[in-house]
């Protein structure tokens, strides 16, 4: 992503009447960054008007390569650009991604599912609450249009990040509550006894952090873990001994702390 590219996402103006359709999905189809970064600005707005065949056609249009490098290039992984440039780079393309998974047939497409460790890592990253509570509804979104979008969650790393940013967020902010209720949807939703043992490894350090957080945090928030650590130890008993022994010693050490 070049200066130029920056420019056009940066001061562009953002179409407030009904977007053209057509002239997005022409300038989004584009070779030119500088076209894509111009047809997402207006695919915002398309993605607003909530018609889900307009936001699967910006969807095919863009693809899911070109958004990946958008966050990446957000995050500083990719070389060049200036601090603010990427920062609106990452904001780009959280509002369009969270815009996109309203529709769920493309929350769960397997481009979109494919971002939950970076847009984790947006989570970990970003000191912009705005950014943050986009990013938040975006996993939620995620999680719940398809198993894989849940069990991506389970991928090294991505529990953790979320986990760093709940502890650091003021209670009661809008933020918090995006958090939790994004907790709660993957513990109701990941089911241990289907798991590969990698994805096995996701879920202990969740309940690692579900009991990190009941430990250190003294809110509201404490008794939502708890509640969310009940489910997960609930489960059948032959659920339970498919786990490892780590689960169930950092559900114990944790929790006896605070006692």
């Amino acid at each position: 992503m070049d200066s130029s590219s920056a420019t056009a996402a940066t001061v562009a103006p953002v179409v407030t009447s009904a977007p053209p359709l057509e002239d997005c999905l022409r300038l989004l189809r584009g070779e030119r960054d500088e076209q894509k970064l111009a047809g997402l600005l207006v695919a915002a707005n398309v993605c607003r008007a909530g018609d889900a065949d307009a936001v699967a056609n910006v969807y095919r249009a863009v693809g899911p390569r070109f958004l990946r490098r958008l966050l990446n290039t957000g995050l500083g992984k990719v070389e060049g650009g200036k601090e603010e440039e990427r920062e609106a780079y990452m904001r780009l393309a959280v509002t369009v991604l969270a815009g996109l998974a309203r529709v769920p047939e493309v929350a769960a497409d397997e481009g979109v599912v494919s971002t939950v460790p970076l847009v984790a890592e947006v989570v970990a990253k970003s000191t912009d609450p705005a950014i943050t509570e986009e990013c938040f509804e975006l996993l939620s979104l995620i999680a719940i249009a398809s198993e894989d979008g849940a069990y991506e969650f389970c991928e090294p790393g991505v529990i953790d990040m979320i986990f760093l940013q709940i502890l650091s967020l003021t209670d009661g902010s809008k933020c918090v509550e995006l958090a939790i209720n994004l907790l709660q949807l993957l513990v109701h939703k990941l089911k241990v006894d289907t798991m590969s043992s990698e994805k096995l490894q996701g879920m202990t350090r969740m309940v690692t952090c579900l009991a990190r957080i009941f430990a250190v945090l003294h809110t509201a928030v404490k008794f939502d873990a708890l509640h969310m650590l009940t489910f997960l130890l609930s489960q059948k008993e032959s659920v339970r001994i498919t786990l490892p022994l780590s689960y169930l010693k950092s559900v114990k050490l944790f929790v006896m702390n605070d006692i």
